[in-house]
This record gives C-alpha cells, structure tokens and sequence, in this order.
C-alpha cells in the first residue's frame, strides 16, 4: 500500500470517527437533557474506549467504529433504564453507571486480547447457531434489568437509590467482562453481515457504519421521546392537583 493510499485511509477512518463522535454527542445531548455530568461520561467514554480499542488491535478500524456505533444504542437503552426505575438519580451517579459496563469490557478486551485479536484479524460470517451463541450475553444482562423492575414494583423508593443504581450496573458489567470475547464477536458478525448485505445492495463504501448510524439515529429519537414522555403529568399527579384545587374551592367541579 502506498503512502497517498495510506493517508487516504487514514483521513476516511478520521472522518468515520469523527461523525460518530458527533452521532454519539447528539444521543448524549438526549439522554442527559442539558451539560452535565452525563452528558460528559457518554461522549468521553465512547471517543476514549474507540481509541483504545484501536490501539488494542490496529489491524481493523471496523472493530473500533462499530464499538462507538454500539455505544449509541447502549445510551438509549441505559435512558429507558434510567427514566422507568432510576428517576431520582443524579447527573454524576448517572455518569459513573454507565461507564462501568464500557470500563469493564475494556478491561475484558485487555485480558483476553489475544482471543479476540484472533477473531478480528480473521473476520467471517458465522453461520445462524453460531450467531446465536455470540448473543447469549444478552440473557444475563437481561435478567439483571428484569431483576431490578420487578424489585421496583415492590419496593420502589428502595430501588431507587444511588447505591441499587450503582450496584445495578456493577452487576452488568462484571457479566461484560466475563463474556468481553462473546461481545466482540457480536460486533465482528454484525459488521460484517450488514457489510455483506450493503455491499450486494448498493456497494456502500463502508456499509457497516451507514447501518450502524442509522441505529444511532434510531436511539437519538427514542431519547427525545422518552425525554418528552417523562414531562407529561401521570393521571395520579392530575388527580392530586384536581383535589387540592378542589379543597381551595369546593364550589366549583374540577375534572
């Protein structure tokens, strides 16, 4: 490869991160609302991990953009987490949660680098059982988030606390740890399979990010709505507001 093919690669991969970075900023703007601690922890930790990811394995810069990709869609999941059980914890609180997970499959990525270098420098598309079983990390990760909703039905100011959110996501990302192989698997097959699928409809230059931009996109709007949807008086707070308006005058009927 010559220098100019070098440097031309070098400004597109540029390019590709710095328009993800951006992608990433505006789901963050969502989640957080305003400048906060938050909105810090997400941007920083997705443009930190990326470059670390790179420098981890240098040979494919599609590992390390579909990981920053991936971690758009990881905020608006966290925002439906935090919105449903955690609605009184605070911007730092909020911050340090979520970059556990990430912290953790870092350190995941760091011990069993060898393992997954292998799997990055020969990239291939795995056959249905195989993708299947790169997924099964999610089950853990699912049961924990199940676990914590239904603690919430029963105890719900207990639940909702610094210490069960913090613990929470401690739980989460000691599972990413444990399965930090079975989650790079993930981002290899899914960029090589939307790769394969663009490349055959319409021989995208990079494929794998348009696809993964639109779920960044996807996990923007869904932050908004949740946001939105978080400022709309429940029936119980119109129903309390309808008593006390009628306390302060019983003549009138209040609906």
């Amino acid at each position: 490869m010559t220098r100019r093919q070098q440097r031309k690669l070098a400004g597109r991969e540029a390019l590709l991160f710095g328009v993800s970075l951006i992608l990433v900023t505006l789901v963050a703007i969502a989640v957080a609302d305003k400048a906060n601690t938050l909105l810090l922890a997400i941007v920083v930790s997705a443009g930190v991990a990326t470059a670390l990811i790179r420098w981890l394995f240098p040979e494919r810069s599609f590992f390390s953009l579909t990981f920053m990709n991936l971690v758009a869609v990881y905020a608006s999941i966290f925002a439906f987490f935090l919105e449903e059980l955690f609605g009184q914890i605070g911007p730092t609180a909020a911050g340090v949660g979520f970059c556990l997970p990430i912290l953790f499959f870092l350190m995941g990525c760091w011990i069993r680098r060898t393992d997954i270098r292998a799997v990055i420098d020969h990239p291939d598309i795995r056959g249905g059982q195989a993708l299947y079983g790169a997924l099964v990390w999610l089950i853990p990760v699912s049961i924990v988030g199940a676990a914590v909703f239904v603690l919430s039905w029963f105890a719900e100011a207990s639940v909702n606390t610094n210490l069960v959110f913090l613990l929470s996501m401690l739980v989460i990302g000691l599972i990413v740890l444990g399965v930090s192989r079975n989650v790079a698997i993930f981002l290899v097959d899914a960029g090589l399979l939307f790769e394969e699928f663009f490349h055959r409809m319409s021989r995208l230059a990079v494929p794998a990010f348009a696809f993964l931009t639109f779920y960044a996109l996807f996990g923007y709007f869904l932050c908004v709505h949740l946001r939105e949807g978080a400022y709309q008086p429940s029936t119980a707070n119109r129903a309390e507001r309808g008593w006390r308006a009628a306390d302060m005058h019983p003549g009138r009927t209040w609906r």
